[in-house]
C-alpha cells in the first residue's frame, strides 16, 4: 500500500507545485501515507489545490506584466468627446438614412408628389327665351356623316339641369439627374375631353375611367433654358380667354428666362404642338399648332407686373367643301367640335350633313397682370386679356353658307382678384370678379374656358367666385357664371345660360 501511494503522489506532484514548493512539502506528504496517518485521497486533493493556486499565482503576474496605466481624464473632456462623436454619428446617420427615426431612402428628395380632389353641384339656369333646337355637330362628325332628312339629336338649352361631379388628379414629379425631370400626372374623367377632368356622380356606380392628364420630360441644360416634350403643363402665361385651365398641350416646347436684375426678367417660349395626324393612300395630312411667346415681369416692393404677347398659329384646321357628290374633302371635317365657331356642311350633295370649320386660325393674344400685396396674407391683382385672329376672313366664311351667326374676330377679358395668394389654411378666402367677350371666331371654341356658357365662343357675360379655407389646404368656392349669346341669330340673342357651381377642394 506504501509503495502504491508513493507512486501516485509522484506521478501526480505537478512540475510547478515540486519546483515553487519546498521539497519536503511533498516528501512530507507522502510519509503520511506511508504511515497511515493522511490517505492518498487527500493527499492528492491538496496537490491539486496547490497546483490551482500556482496557475492563478502565475495569471496575475502575466496580468501586471502587460498592464497599460490610463492617464486620468477631467469630465469636461470627457463630456467634450462625447459631444463630437455622438454629432458626427448622427450627421452620418442622417445623410445616409440608415439610423432616423423616418429611415427615408436619400433617393426620395428627388421625388414630389402631388394632388387634389374636388366635390362639385353644379346647376344650370337656361334664358326663357333660348332657341329650341341647336344640332349636337359633335354627334354629326362622330357617326361620319348623316343624311338630313333623319334629323340629329340637339343640345339641351332650355331645360335647367342640376348635376353631381368631381374631380381626382396625382401627380408626381422626379428629378433624375440634376439636369433632368420628368412628370406624370393622372386625372378622373368622363371621356378623353381636353378641357375637362370632371367625372359624372350618379351612374349606378358604374367605374370611371383614368386618363394619362400629363406625362413629360424637361431637360434643363443651362440655367436659362428650358426643353420640355410630351404631354406637358401649359407652358404659355395665359388666362381662360384662349386656353381652359385643364389643357395640357402635347408637343415639345422650348422656354428662355433671362434675369434683367434681381427684381426683373425677361422671359420667351416657343412650341409646337401636333394636333392630328391623317393618312390614306390618297391624303397626308398633319394638323399643328404652332406658338410663340415673348414677356416680361418685374418685382418692385409689394407690386409685381407681368405681361407677355402670343402668337398661335394653326395650321390646316378649317374645312374644305366638296365637288358635287364627292366625299374627297371629308377628312378636312374635324374629329373635336365645340360650340361659337363659325361652321358649315362639307358635303355637297343636299342630302348628308358633315361639319367643318369655316374660319382659319391665327391668333394674337396679350396678357398682362398687375398685383399689389397689401398685407402679408392679403393681395389685390388685376389682370387683362385680348385676342384677335388674324387669319379672319367675314367674306370667306359668309361664302361657305356657314351659320346664320354675324362673326367676330375678337376676345377680351377684364378680371379682379382679392385675397389669399393660396388656400392653405384655415380662415385663408379669396374674391373675384371677371367681364368677358369672345366673337365667334376669336378663338377656337375647342380650347376656351368649358364652363362660361357651358364652352365656347359667341358668348358675353360675367364671372363672380370666391372661397374660404375651412382645414388646412381644404376650402370651399362657388362661382357664378352669366353668359349670353352675342349675335349667334344675326337679330337677337338666341342663347344664355346661368351656371352656379359650388365646389370643396382639398389638395396637397
Amino acid at each position: 500500500m506504501s509503495c502504491g501511494a508513493g507512486l501516485v503522489l509522484a506521478a501526480a506532484a505537478p512540475a510547478s507545485a515540486q519546483s515553487g514548493d519546498p521539497e519536503f512539502s511533498v516528501e512530507l506528504l507522502q510519509l503520511m501515507v506511508d504511515e497511515g496517518l493522511l490517505s492518498a485521497e487527500k493527499a492528492q486533493g491538496l496537490l491539486d489545490r496547490a497546483r490551482a493556486r500556482v496557475e492563478e499565482k502565475k495569471a496575475r503576474e502575466v496580468a501586471q506584466a502587460t498592464a497599460i496605466e490610463v492617464p486620468y481624464v477631467p469630465e469636461i473632456v470627457r463630456e467634450q468627446i462625447r459631444d463630437e462623436v455622438k454629432a458626427e454619428v448622427i450627421a452620418k446617420a442622417q445623410e445616409e438614412r440608415w439610423i432616423t427615426a423616418d429611415p427615408i431612402p436619400k433617393w426620395i428628395d428627388g421625388i414630389e408628389l402631388s394632388g387634389d380632389i374636388r366635390l362639385r353641384r353644379e346647376q344650370t339656369y337656361f334664358n326663357e327665351d333660348n332657341f329650341f333646337g341647336f344640332p349636337d355637330l359633335q354627334f354629326i362628325n362622330d357617326a361620319g356623316g348623316v343624311v338630313a332628312a333623319e334629323g340629329v339629336p340637339t343640345l339641351n338649352t332650355t331645360n335647367d339641369f342640376g348635376r353631381s361631379l368631381y374631380r381626382a388628379r396625382l401627380g408626381v414629379k422626379a428629378r433624375v439627374a440634376e439636369a433632368v425631370e420628368v412628370g406624370l400626372r393622372l386625372g378622373a374623367g368622363r371621356d378623353r375631353s381636353p378641357i375637362s377632368t370632371n367625372a359624372l356622380l350618379g351612374e349606378y356606380f358604374q367605374k370611371d375611367g383614368l386618363w394619362i392628364d400629363r406625362a413629360y420630360l424637361s431637360v434643363r441644360p443651362i440655367d436659362q433654358l428650358t426643353l420640355t416634350g410630351g404631354r406637358m403643363p401649359n407652358p404659355f402665361f395665359s388666362t381662360d380667354l384662349v386656353w381652359d385651365e385643364d389643357i395640357n398641350p402635347e408637343g415639345v416646347a422650348a422656354t428662355v428666362r433671362v434675369p434683367v436684375t434681381g427684381k426683373a426678367g425677361l422671359f420667351a417660349v416657343a412650341g409646337a404642338f401636333p394636333l392630328e395626324s391623317y393618312q390614306t393612300n390618297a391624303v397626308d395630312l398633319e394638323r399643328w399648332m404652332w406658338g410663340v411667346q415673348a414677356g416680361g415681369e418685374v418685382k418692385a416692393g409689394d407690386l409685381t407686373f407681368k405681361a407677355a404677347v402670343a402668337y398661335y398659329d394653326y395650321r390646316n384646321l378649317e374645312g374644305v367643301k366638296n365637288s358635287q357628290d364627292s366625299r374627297l374633302t371629308d377628312y378636312t371635317a374635324l374629329p373635336v367640335l365645340g360650340i361659337g365657331n363659325s361652321k358649315f356642311n362639307i358635303r355637297n350633295d343636299a342630302t348628308t350633313q358633315l361639319i367643318g370649320l369655316s374660319s382659319d386660325f391665327d391668333v394674337l393674344n396679350a396678357t398682362a397682370s398687375l398685383g399689389y400685396r397689401m398685407f402679408d396674407d392679403v393681395e389685390i391683382r388685376l389682370t387683362g386679356d385680348y385676342a384677335r385672329n388674324l387669319a379672319f376672313d367675314a367674306d370667306a366664311i359668309a361664302a361657305l353658307e356657314s351659320s346664320s351667326a354675324n362673326p367676330g374676330d375678337t376676345a377680351w377679358q377684364v378680371r379682379l382678384d382679392l385675397g389669399s395668394p393660396a388656400m392653405s389654411g384655415f380662415g385663408d378666402w379669396f374674391l373675384g370678379a371677371a367681364y368677358k367677350r369672345l366673337e365667334t371666331d376669336s378663338v377656337l371654341d375647342i380650347f376656351t374656358d368649358s364652363d362660361f356658357g357651358a364652352g365656347g365662343t359667341d358668348l358675353e357675360g360675367y364671372v363672380l367666385e370666391g372661397g374660404f379655407g375651412v382645414y388646412r389646404n381644404t376650402w370651399l368656392g362657388a362661382r357664378w357664371l352669366s353668359a349670353d349669346a352675342i349675335d349667334r341669330a344675326a337679330l337677337v340673342p338666341v342663347y344664355g345660360a346661368d351656371i352656379l357651381m359650388i365646389d370643396l377642394n382639398a389638395a396637397f
